[in-house]
């Protein structure tokens, strides 16, 4: 962490630490009708005023329609929680969905819908990262805060960062960081296997600089469609194969990573392991516990250990979820981070709330409190190195991945003196959004 990063947590006040991270923290307590009233909530009052309105992009179709739905659960268990506790600014919060379908074909004109037809105060969500970096482009045209909830291409946050939105989840750079590292003992010889987008190439690139930065060799990359429809990744894996490689790198996700695992079992023998920056229940359970292998990195795990993370795996269960992923607390996160900086800023106003979540602590359900850099607009957000286990020693039903190792913000994080985005974000300035009133303390 740089020195006027310090500085800058250090100028948190007290009264801003409260609005922060006071409310969440209290509330995984359970003390949230205490706070409530400390702060000056009134949840009847709450009822009769205009209600904060989430736009919910996120994938409901499409290859990552699984992981989209997750994200959106978390999201409302988010603001269900909040609801319960007065919602925030004197008024309860709702959400309203658009499919983004992982297309920016499709995601634009839908964001365009909630924000000029719904008149949504922000947005949030997203697993491509193609769309999310299309998403951040329009936001901050339009002057709406975007919070990026599941798109790890590491631009985001870098050389492609806007004013207008802000990442809660770890950037391919910092998955790397912390799961590349891990594989290195299975020898210095890797093949990759990428989808040919933005968050493929990052990972990609992000897994074969911790590669290189320790001597060893990339034995190739192979691109492939994304999303591969066709399914079949004979081809790819033969090469990898044929390619002499200790390790084979799989920066796939969703549906294309479930099919690669299930073919992976007949080429399996050639490699000494297998890995990359992403793997998850969701994709897990597609492909099943026979075909489970190899280290992988993760935002978090239901078996993350603190209380509030225990807590928000039963309620996401209370709310229907089949098991829970990391997308789902991946949606909580987004959510719980914006609707904070909403309390923060005391307003819906995007100049404002750019303000407001620039240098935000808040409570992420980890070891220490989240906390939102100002440079980049990038969370500090733990890595979670996790290993495919059998079958025979899940702890839980759906378990499918053991602990490693939790890898702090401080070791994966890009510094903000070499990061573009500072320099970038100095250029911007927030514009008028056209046909909106912000809402404000009701």
């Amino acid at each position: 962490m740089s020195h006027s990063d310090q500085e800058n947590k250090a100028s948190i006040s007290r009264k801003d630490f409260i609005a922060g991270i006071g409310v969440g923290a209290a509330a995984v307590a359970g003390a949230s009708a205490g706070v409530a009233t400390a702060i000056g909530y009134s949840p009847a009052a709450a009822l009769e005023n205009q209600p904060i309105v989430i736009g919910d992009i996120d994938e409901s179709s499409g290859v990552y329609a699984v992981s989209g739905a997750s994200q959106s659960l978390g999201k409302k268990v988010a603001i269900a929680e909040w609801n319960a506790r007065g919602g925030v600014l004197g008024r309860q919060i709702t959400m309203v969905h658009a499919d983004s379908a992982a297309k920016t074909d499709i995601a634009l004109p839908a964001a365009r819908k909630l924000v000029e037809q719904d008149k949504v105060d922000v947005l949030i969500g997203e697993v491509s990262s193609n769309v999310g970096l299309a998403l951040s482009a329009y936001a901050q045209s339009v002057g709406i805060v975007f919070t990026a909830t599941g798109t790890h291409d590491t631009t985001i946050t870098g050389s492609k960062a806007n004013l207008c939105c802000f990442r809660t989840t770890a950037a391919n750079s910092m998955l790397a960081n912390a799961t590349a590292k891990y594989l290195l003992p299975y020898g210095k010889k890797w093949f990759f296997i990428t989808p040919d987008y933005a968050y493929g190439h990052s990972a990609q690139q992000g897994f074969q600089a911790v590669l290189e930065a320790a001597g060893g060799q990339s034995m190739g990359n192979e691109l492939t469609p994304f999303p591969n429809t066709s399914g079949d990744f004979t081809a790819q894996l033969t090469k990898a194969k044929n390619s002499g490689a200790d390790v084979l790198i799989l920066s796939l996700y969703g549906a294309d990573l479930t099919n690669c695992m299930k073919q992976y079992g007949g080429y399996k023998q050639a490699f000494k392991q297998v890995g990359g920056p992403l793997n998850g229940v969701e994709v897990a359970v597609g492909y099943g516990p026979d075909n489970n292998l190899g280290i992988w990195g993760a935002p978090w795990t239901p078996d993350y250990p603190s209380d509030g993370s225990a807590l928000l795996g039963k309620k996401l269960m209370a709310a229907g979820a089949q098991y829970v992923d990391w997308r789902m607390y991946l949606g909580w996160l987004a959510a719980e981070a914006t609707i904070t900086g909403i309390l923060r800023a005391g307003s819906t106003d995007a100049t404002k709330l750019v303000k407001a979540m620039e240098d935000l602590t808040f409570n992420g359900l980890q070891r220490k409190f989240c906390h939102i850099r100002a440079c980049d607009h990038q969370n500090e957000l733990d890595v979670v190195v996790t290993e495919a286990i059998p079958k025979s020693q899940w702890k839980f039903p759906n378990q499918f991945f053991a602990i490693r190792k939790i890898v702090p913000a401080s070791e994966t994080l890009i510094p903000c003196g070499q990061s573009e985005a500072p320099a970038r974000l100095a250029t911007q300035s927030v514009p008028t959004r056209e046909n909106y009133t912000p809402k404000s303390r009701a």
